[in-house]
Formats: structure tokens, sequence, C-alpha cells
């Protein structure tokens, strides 16, 4: 089976829309329920999410058999189409599978949490706890400086040592550089962490063994609090009800602006329009149009109970 076939359906399912309607099911275009799950993931992750697949992706006989249909027999067979994609649509599994890509594509992730940025700056503004980035960016560093070699960390001590040395204001900094200078020879190891609890004090964060290991949980509870609410608010920008509702609307609007009874020419094998216009007009405009005023807006009506249902 052709891929703009396999796409046709997840367009029904998300769109509820197409140029290609079936009848008694699936098994007329070849397909099984089976199938339907493969062609959704296909339809979320292809080069051309949102294209509607048109005639020229049927067979020759479907194609002959959709061409010798009335406006009526098509409509109502998209109607049942529309029906079958909002039932697929609707179940867990299908929910499940876009939960799935859109984590992996937009990082988005249901943890149930309800944003609001006021009301969360009023909870930390009564919690009385005043926010240190001198204390968080000293934790970083060193959780950064423990991972480079002492030797090379003996460089920058150097530097420092100097730049210690002429500044009053880090004079009992540099008074406790020069009594641990002498341990890098004995015991590099200690010097370093010696040298990180110093680093740490120089910018304004904690000094003590202690108090270092409460900024870098901290930290890393904040990042991790971080991640998990640009995850959510991803998934309330992204999620199946949003995405359905964006393109349901987006689907219906575009129905009823089509010119149904534009006028069309046909050189050899391409069938053109005769406003110049309508050449520019998005390949879905077009293919509505082609499809017909009664299928197309069989469509756009399923589109729109939908809408109300969300």
């Amino acid at each position: 089976m052709a891929l703009p076939i396999r796409r046709t359906l997840i367009l029904f399912a998300v769109c509820t829309s197409a140029e290609v309607a079936w009848q008694g099911g699936l098994a007329t275009i070849g397909l099984n329920d089976s199938d339907v799950p493969q062609i959704a993931e296909t339809y979320l992750l292809g080069n051309e999410p949102g294209a509607l697949p048109g005639m020229y992706s049927l067979s020759g006989p479907m194609h002959a058999l959709w061409k010798s249909k009335g406006p009526t027999e098509r409509a109502q067979e998209i109607r049942e189409l529309a029906a079958y994609a909002k039932k697929f649509v609707s179940s867990p599994a299908f929910e499940k599978m876009y939960n799935g890509w859109i984590k992996t594509s937009f990082h988005a992730v249901d943890h149930g949490l309800k944003i609001d940025d006021n009301a969360d700056a009023q909870k930390a503004l009564a919690s009385g706890e005043p926010e240190n980035p001198q204390s968080s960016l000293a934790a970083v560093m060193a959780q950064g400086m423990a991972q480079v070699p002492a030797q090379t960390l003996k460089t920058l001590f150097d530097q420092d040592l100097e730049t210690w040395k002429d500044d009053s204001d880090q004079a009992k900094i540099y008074a406790r550089a020069t009594q641990i200078a002498p341990v890098f020879q004995s015991n590099p190891e200690e010097w370093k962490k010696q040298y990180i609890l110093l680093k740490s004090a120089s910018m304004g964060g904690p000094g003590t063994e202690a108090g270092l290991a409460a900024a870098q949980a901290g930290t890393a509870k904040s990042q991790a609090d971080q991640t998990v609410r640009t995850e959510q608010l991803a998934y309330d920008q992204h999620n199946l009800k949003v995405e359905l509702r964006r393109r349901l609307q987006e689907f219906v609007a575009l129905a009823h602006g089509v010119d149904y009874v534009a006028e069309t020419q046909t050189r050899g094998r391409v069938v053109t329009f005769l406003k110049p216009e309508y050449e520019r007009k998005p390949d879905a405009w077009k293919r509505l149009s082609r499809l017909g005023k009664e299928p197309a807006l069989a469509a756009a009506t399923a589109a729109e109970q939908w809408l109300r249902e969300l």
C-alpha cells in the first residue's frame, strides 16, 4: 500500500477531511484495523504532516470507482469515514501513541500540573525564602571543577591567587589560599577540595562542604522542577485535544472558504484552475474544490460536531 494512501486515513482522523472516501470500511483500500496505528505513526512522523493526498494516490480501479460516484454518495461515505476516524482518535491506544510522539518531538509530558505563573510568583514571595543566584552559580561551578584534574586546576588557582592578592575585598580568601597552596604537593585531592570551597566563597557562595552540598542539592532540585515545568507547558501546548481543536478549526475555515464552482481546464493530463489566483491556493484548497461542495461540507459538518464535543 502506497504511503500517500496510508496518510489519507490518518488525515481523516486528525483533520476530518479528504479527497478520498471508502465504501465498506477499510477493506476497500486494502487495510484492516490492525494497520491503523502504523498509519497514524507514519502521518505524525512523516515529512509532510497535514498534506492532503489526492486522487493520484488511488489505484486505477479505485480512482475510476470514486469518479463514478455522485456528490451525495461521496458525502455519505465521507461521513462514515469521519465517524470511524473519530472513534479511532478517541481510543486510548491512539492517545498513548500520540503522547509518545509529542514527548519525543517536543519534550512534552503530562505531569498533572496546573501552570500559573502569577500564582507561582505569589507562592515564592509568600515563602519568604530569598533567591541566592550566587549560591546556585557557585554550586554549578563546583560541580564542574570537581570533574577537572587537580593538575589542570593548578593553573587556574595560580591566576586566582594573583587576582585575590590585589583585591582588598578578597583578603581573607587570599590568606586562606596561601595556606592551602603547599597542600597541592602533598595531597592534590585535598588541595582540590579546599580550592573549590575557596572559589565558591569568592563568588558569594557557601564556603563549607555542608553548605556547598546543600546548594548543589537545591540547584539539582530547581533544575528538576524546571524540567518538569517545561515538559508540562509543552504538553499543554501540544496535547491531543489542543491539536485536534486547532486542526479541526483550520479545516472548517478552509472548507467554508473554497470556491466549489471554480472553473478548471485540462492540458494533457494536468488539470489547472482558470483563475491564476486559484492556482496559487494551497493544495488542500484545490483538492476540496475538486472534491465538490456537498462531500467537502459533509466533512466540515463532521468537524464542527467534533469541535463541539471537545
